[in-house]
């Protein structure tokens, strides 16, 4: 019998399971992306020759520019700080460094990492705050940090991604007024934006090579670690829990990725104790105050930065409000007008590109970085921290975000590339938009700070809504105009010159003449109360309305206007017709003809002159005529819509012509800006008091004594109406008040 073969069932492969922690898992695909810590992105060209010829020749540029720079107002503390840490680490028993001086006990608060640095320099080279060099030295040390921002910005772009976008985050900085103007300026937020950048890049190197860290990094990132510490230690100990944060994270999910490989217990000690606790010692032994007692010192800095002691008019969307209670609003507005449009489109970019960038990789090492730098900003929005001149405070900021705007253009270069398109089709378009802040800045090299971008008009769009040259760096020029005309030269008679910003004046002044000019500080809206014979006003502190009703500084005294971009940001003015000074004079001395007879030919010499439209207005009250008066402050009014002065002399001219609603209203606003105002609550206690409404009276006299306990008129107009009201026991309570004034 044949054999019969019998057909055999085909035996059905069983699928494998696929582990949902596998790399095929869509799980441990996402964990691979995710903890990516290695780029794709190929270096086709010869960018970093490139690269190191633009920071070659940037450095060349700030070297330059910042001798062309004026004073910084706020430099004076830093001077001081300077000799009083250098007596400190020389004498080891001068704590001199610890005492609260100048009224700005904040400083010690802050490390020395600059400023001693800048300090023995001026010893060897026997400077002082008198001496010109002494303020272009500092200067130029600080546009040395800038260069080394630079090259950190364009190192991060480089290990995330290539030597090209390495070469356009360098370009982007260079081109960022903002950035540029303070890289030569600012002693304290430069010096802190090269610690924080610095610190992010040695981060970023660890994290990569994650198995073996490498010793210099660990040691570069403990001293920059170290040095942002010993300069602002509240934004310094975000970086001490970055490194842990990020390094701990990568840990895990290389653990719970299949396959992944954790680095040796030594090595990860090493990665994390070395940068931790080596910049921890060497920020505290950079930093005075915090050697006598570190982690106390380390908590009241962290109170500081929450409750500023110190409280600022500053100028915000027209209005003037305190540095101590600014809207969540007020940071990311004024990033957004004053960064260059280059920037946002970058990263604008990032959302297109994002799952391109995404696959690429590195993706753990950019979603670090994302947090560098967006961290910070949400925890200031969300907190109630003190801010004001901008985001100078948030240099680091900007300069942490610029390799992730130079992804964003990397990322556009490449999808051209990829579609065949022209391949210079990249490079015109970041050309183009780098063109107007470009020009700014050779425009203005004086003071390239003072930027305002196109979304808001550029800085004639800011005019009277912003602050302009908020550090007063344009009185150099203001100097050199009155050197320039013969004011100031070796044989001028003696002068009074009156500024608001006196340090920055004083001492930009030629040796040759300094003893025979007499700097007098003068608030620009008490301008007439002290008798000068040239003035220098920033338009720091001015009320945007003014600026604006007057189209400042329109004044028959104007000398000479410094100007960005045709708007005025400072000005020299003359003495001119004395008539307003002798008009106040004899105003204080009760001479009320003589004074009126003054400002009447005062106005007709400077029609637009709100201070001598008030002085008028307040000489005719004295004489009874409240018709009068109020017809001149409402025309000083005019021109100085928010001058509390004025304003309270209009509701006081409303008030005896009985016109009490019109009084109200204008206090109701006056108070509701400047809460703290002690008149605008007196006021309208009168008013209501004069009206009959004696409960509101009551409640506004009770605001008028509490902001302004030795105010006397309160506490007897308080009397006044409780007595009224029939309330003797708290009447008597403001007479007993009364009686120990």
């Amino acid at each position: 019998m044949a054999n019969i073969k019998y057909p055999m069932k085909k035996r059905r492969k069983r699928k494998k399971r696929v582990s949902w922690l596998s790399k095929k898992s869509k799980l441990g695909r996402f964990l691979s992306h995710i903890s990516k810590i290695n780029a794709d992105y190929d270096d086709k060209l010869n960018w970093r020759r490139r690269f190191y010829i633009l920071i070659g020749a940037s450095a060349i540029v700030l070297f330059s520019l910042s001798s062309f720079q004026g004073v910084n107002a706020d430099e004076r503390y830093m001077t001081t700080y300077s000799h009083l840490s250098l007596d400190f680490y020389t004498s080891l028993g001068d704590y001199s460094v610890y005492d609260e001086w100048n009224n700005w006990e904040t400083m010690r608060y802050n490390g020395v990492a600059f400023v001693l640095p800048f300090g023995i320099l001026c010893e060897i080279l026997n400077l002082d705050e008198t001496d010109r060099g002494f303020h272009i030295l500092r200067h130029f040390l600080l546009s040395i940090l800038g260069v080394f921002i630079l090259l950190f910005a364009g190192l991060i772009s480089k290990s995330l991604f290539n030597w090209r976008a390495a070469f356009i985050a360098a370009l982007i900085l260079i081109v960022s007024p903002r950035f540029l103007g303070h890289t030569m300026i600012n002693p304290r937020d430069i010096p802190f934006a090269f610690g924080f950048i610095g610190s992010v890049y040695f981060i970023l190197l660890i994290l990569k090579n994650i198995q073996i860290p490498n010793n210099k990094h660990l040691i570069g990132l403990a001293l920059l670690m170290g040095y942002a510490l010993s300069i602002r230690a509240g934004g310094a100990l975000m970086l001490f829990l970055f490194l842990p944060a990020f390094y701990v994270t990568l840990l895990l999910l290389n653990y719970i990725k299949k396959g992944g490989q954790l680095p040796s217990l030594t090595n990860i000690l090493k990665a994390l104790g070395i940068p931790l606790g080596g910049g921890f010692l060497f920020g505290i032994a950079l930093w005075p105050y915090a050697l006598s007692s570190p982690f106390r010192v380390i908590a009241d800095t962290f109170d500081r930065v929450t409750f500023f002691p110190v409280s600022i008019r500053i100028l915000f969307d027209g209005d003037l409000i305190t540095s101590t209670e600014v809207p969540t609003v007020y940071l990311p507005t004024w990033i957004s007008i004053t960064i260059p449009i280059v920037f946002i489109l970058g990263i604008i970019l990032l959302i297109p590109f994002f799952t391109k960038i995404f696959k690429k990789g590195p993706t753990y090492l950019i979603l670090a970085l994302c947090a560098m730098f967006i961290g910070p900003l949400l925890y200031v929005m969300l907190g109630d921290t003190a801010l004001y001149d901008g985001w100078r405070h948030f240099t680091f900021f900007y300069v942490t975000g610029v390799p992730l705007a130079a992804l964003g253009w990397e990322a556009l270069s490449q999808w051209i590339e990829e579609k065949n398109w022209k391949p210079w089709i990249g490079p015109v378009i970041l050309g183009l938009v780098m063109v107007e802040p470009a020009v700014h800045i050779m425009r203005n090299y004086q003071y390239p700070y003072v930027y305002f971008n196109p979304l808001i008009g550029g800085v004639s769009g800011a005019f009277g809504n912003y602050e302009l040259d908020y550090w007063g760096i344009s009185t150099r020029q203001g100097v050199e105009a009155l050197e320039k005309k013969g004011v100031l030269h070796a044989d001028m008679e003696p002068i009074v010159l009156a500024t608001n910003f006196r340090y920055s004046v004083q001492n930009w002044l030629g040796s040759e003449y300094r003893d025979k000019v007499q700097v007098e500080y003068v608030r620009y809206r008490e301008r007439y109360d002290t008798e000068w014979d040239y003035a220098i006003w920033i338009s720091r502190f001015m009320d945007g309305s003014h600026m604006k009703a007057v189209d400042w500084p329109s004044s028959t005294r104007t000398f000479h206007t410094i100007k960005v971009n045709n708007t005025p940001i400072s000005a020299v003015y003359e003495k001119g017709e004395p008539h307003a000074f002798e008009g106040k004079k004899a105003l204080d001395q009760g001479q009320i003809q003589d004074a009126i007879q003054h400002f009447e030919r005062e106005i007709e010499y400077n029609p637009k002159n709100n201070i001598a439209h008030l002085y008028l207005g307040m000489s005719v009250a004295r004489s009874g005529d409240w018709e009068a008066a109020l017809r001149h402050f409402e025309t000083s009014l005019k021109y100085a819509p928010e001058n509390q002065a004025t304003v309270l002399n209009y509701a006081m001219a409303k008030i005896n012509l009985g016109d009490y609603s019109d009084a109200k209203l204008a206090l109701h606003e006056m108070v509701e800006t400047f809460p703290n105002s002690h008149g605008g609550w007196y006021y309208l206690a009168l008013a209501n008091f004069r009206e009959g409404e004696l409960s509101l009276a009551a409640q506004y006299i009770q605001h008028t004594v509490q902001v302004r306990p030795d105010f006397r008129p309160g506490w007897q107009l308080g009397i006044q109406i409780f007595e009224e009201m029939g309330d003797q026991q708290r009447a008597d309570l403001f007479r007993n008040r009364l009686e120990q004034l």
